[in-house]
């Protein structure tokens, strides 16, 4: 299992890596938590480096609702 982190393009290179990589060790936490070896579990950040949406919104709290569907958690399972 692969999770992958991802943030907006809000805010510096280096933090939204940092919270993409958090973000992903959350749900990799939660599935050991849930009896998954961790051994099988890879969590990764990619920051913003990919979108799902572009937006172009000029009011910042419209741009940050805009934004929302760029910050989340992808899970890749591969099988044997």
């Amino acid at each position: 299992i692969t999770v992958i982190g991802h943030t907006d393009r809000l805010g510096h290179d280096d933090q939204n890596l940092k919270l993409s990589t958090a973000r992903a060790e959350t749900i990799k936490e939660f599935f050991v938590l849930q009896g998954v070896d961790a051994e099988k579990i890879k969590a990764e950040g990619k920051g913003s480096s990919a979108p799902l949406t572009e937006c172009t919104e000029t009011n910042r709290k419209k741009l940050i609702a805009c934004l929302s569907s760029n910050r989340r958690v992808d899970i890749e399972f591969k099988q044997k």
